[in-house]
């Protein structure tokens, strides 16, 4: 019989820290949504470092530099304002080195990323987004005051801090150039604080300066020359050019809105099975976008920041998405009744979508309650269900026979239940409903009475579609 051995395993293989699983993240090709551009379509998935973004990549060098400046001492506190990204890098690094962090946001950062950074032990301190650069609440005037104000803390200011770009230009730069073989001929990223564009960029330039740097900017913003106004995406565009951006590096910068850059994001998930937040869309619509003027011969690698897994109750709730006028409809949809809800939601918010009586109640405290709201008619509710209706007609066609409605309850009179349609409904297909006496539907969810939609709702959505067409 043949003896064998196991071949030897060699060394165990394992990082001393977290800090060291960051960068070198992979590129993928996209097939789906790049199949109507020229050329080869990469994107860069930064989302695979150990906090979910590319961020990482510059907390640990932030510390390092305010380490080496003298600014930092052991035991210190770390304050620094950040859309959310910048905080986990930061929160990750400073939980091995043992400092303590306090993060200032703007109320636009979603709970999902205030919830991360307090996970990690961080203090979270809200700002509001409408405060401009020039107020005290604007949120980095805030952290810098709470980083003069706190003994023994420092800011590392993403913005400004050298070791932002430095960071870029040694890892990120040279990753892209190895990983296509010296072949690409077009990077695009978001631009917020500036570093990631300017550092990959500089390293990409002096390897071939023929290679375009396209960068991807909100409305709102001033890299495209907008001026500030407030926008949906997170962690990309500015106010004001801060000083780590450089522009000579940067050849183009192109404008995607918030229902372009949420529509991108969305369409990555289901066609390519990559989550990725909003700004990854922008960076995706701008990089697709200037796809189309390039060749089969050339290679666009798209820099995708961060996860979407921080974003699951914004751009992929459809309700937020509704609520916030961000769906985009395919031009063979049709505005749905779920649609016309929404605008109630939003145009009539003292009034709930649903307005019930139970057949218990008198007739007289009916009446009161549609005086009360002004409308002209209700459904009767019982145990959650839709048991019939109360309306105008019916209530002056029982008057005008003579009937004592003062001591009626609701049951004895209640005419038949709303139509029922769901609300996935095309307005088009409602407005048929109404063609004989009916005066509102009922518009269900999943068995659920979503709200009660009258033939002047659906007159007034359509005017509100006509004039912001």
């Amino acid at each position: 019989m043949k003896e064998t051995t196991e071949p030897a395993m060699g060394d165990m293989q394992y990082f001393p820290t977290v800090l060291d699983a960051i960068g070198n993240t992979p590129l993928v090709r996209l097939n789906r949504i790049a199949s109507d551009v020229p050329p080869l379509v990469l994107v860069k998935m930064e989302m695979m470092n150990p906090g979910g973004s590319v961020k990482d990549r510059i907390g640990p060098n932030l510390i390092a530099y305010c380490e080496q400046q003298g600014l930092l001492r052991p035991g210190g506190t770390i304050v620094e304002p950040t859309s959310g990204n910048t905080g986990h890098g930061l929160a990750i690094a400073a939980a091995i080195k043992g400092y303590h962090c306090i993060f200032v946001m703007t109320d636009k950062a979603s709970e999902e990323k205030r919830s991360l950074l307090r996970a990690y032990g961080a203090e979270v301190v809200i700002c509001p987004s409408s405060a401009t650069h020039d107020s005290p609440d604007y949120y980095k005037n805030v952290a810098y005051r709470l980083a003069d104000e706190i003994p023994g803390a420092c800011c590392p200011d993403q913005y400004s801090n050298p070791a932002n770009p430095a960071t870029h230009y040694a890892s990120t730069g040279p990753e892209i150039w190895r990983a296509t073989a010296g072949k690409v001929t077009a990077f695009v990223a978001g631009i917020g604080t500036g570093g990631t564009i300017s550092g990959t960029a500089r390293y990409l330039k002096e390897v071939n300066p023929k290679i375009q740097i396209i960068g991807a900017d909100p409305p709102g913003s001033v890299y495209s020359g907008d001026s500030p106004k407030p926008y949906k995406v997170e962690g990309i565009g500015m106010d004001m050019f801060p000083r780590n951006y450089n522009p000579d590096l940067v050849d183009d910068v192109i404008r995607i809105d918030d229902r372009a850059s949420f529509h991108w994001a969305q369409r990555l998930a289901r066609e390519e099975g990559i989550l990725t937040g909003g700004s990854g869309g922008t960076a995706l619509g701008a990089g697709l976008t200037y796809a189309k003027r390039l060749t089969a011969n050339d290679v666009v690698v798209i820099l995708l920041p961060d996860t979407g897994r921080g974003y699951l109750s914004k751009q992929y709730n459809e309700t937020w998405m509704r609520e916030n006028d961000l769906l985009v409809q395919a031009e063979s949809d049709q505005p749905s009744l779920a649609d016309v809800l929404t605008y109630r939601r939003t145009h009539t918010r003292s009034m709930p979508l649903v307005v019930s009586v139970l057949p218990s109640d008198s007739v007289a405290d009916a009446v009161e309650l549609l005086r009360r709201y002004g409308i002209s008619q209700t459904p009767v509710m019982e145990n959650g269900r839709m048991i019939g209706s109360l309306t105008e007609d019916l209530l002056l066609r029982r008057l005008a026979s003579g009937e004592p409605l003062d001591t009626c309850a609701v049951g004895e009179i209640q005419g038949d239940a709303f139509p029922i349609l769901d609300a996935h409904t095309a307005t088009k297909d409602a407005y048929h409903v109404f063609n004989d006496c009916t005066s509102a539907v009922a518009v269900m969810r999943d068995d659920v009475l979503e709200g009660i939609v009258t033939k002047s709702d659906l007159l007034e959505f359509w005017a509100h579609q006509k004039t912001h067409a």
